[in-house]
């Protein structure tokens, strides 16, 4: 229908126009200018397939709201925001699939500042307040998907094909027919193949998008940077 696609146009700009703050927000006034490159990067690509209905606008969108109230909540701290980050990445998931890393890596991030903090009852609150949000939405659906699927389901029923079929000749190493067809079915690759392997995979993926690349590059030498800033800033190496 028009209006869904015009509404997930309006997520897309929205994201995009947001991206300069967030820039600000994380890195002052020099956050801006990336930012605002990244969201008119972002419009731009997005906005092409504008025509098509597409899980990954109103999952950036989603991701973008999420951020937002962690934003928030570090600098309020208040236990309705811990259980709305933890309803919105429910939400997420449900959407793509590659929300799932949310909940982990929040529950780290949470935990962390619990030993930090030591037996601080405001840290442990926000993480508990956290997973019942996420419960609220994760385990009515999987209770469902379980009970069709007449096992134990972990949010979807395909995981295992989808595993399969989206293993791509680049991780392969080879062309060669679909995994259904090979004698003997689906087999793994040798464990040291593969670092070589998600190298290649990750180039074959990015390899129309230089900027990517390149953006990936600076952050990656920005990190590397950083983390000798603050290990001599430790031990006040000359």
């Amino acid at each position: 229908p028009r209006v869904a696609k015009l509404v997930q146009l309006a997520l897309v700009i929205l994201m995009g126009a947001g991206l300069p703050w967030l820039g600000f927000y994380l890195w002052r006034g020099t956050g801006i200018l990336p930012g605002a490159w990244a969201g008119l990067y972002y419009i731009g690509k997005y906005t092409q397939g504008a025509r098509d209905l597409m899980a990954e606008p109103l999952f950036a969108f989603l991701l973008f709201v999420w951020t937002c109230l962690f934003v928030y909540w570090q600098r309020s701290r208040k236990l309705w925001l811990a259980f709305a980050l933890g309803l919105l990445a429910g939400y997420c998931v449900l959407v793509k699939g590659t929300g799932i890393f949310l909940f982990p890596v929040t529950v780290a991030v949470l935990a962390w500042q619990w030993w930090q903090t030591g037996p601080h009852a405001a840290a442990r609150a926000a993480l508990a307040v956290f997973v019942v949000g996420y419960g609220i939405v994760a385990v009515p659906y999987n209770v469902m998907v379980s009970r069709i699927a007449g096992k134990f389901v972990l949010f979807s029923t395909q995981g295992s094909d989808l595993f399969r079929d989206c293993n791509s000749t680049v991780a392969a190493g080879v062309e060669g027919p679909e995994w259904r067809n090979r004698p003997g079915g689906f087999k793994f690759v040798p464990a040291a193949r593969l670092p070589l392997l998600l190298v290649q995979k990750v180039d074959e993926g990015f390899q129309s998008f230089t900027s990517i690349r390149v953006a990936v590059a600076g952050l990656g030498l920005w990190l590397a940077l950083e983390l000798r800033r603050r290990w001599n800033e430790r031990h006040k190496w000359p």
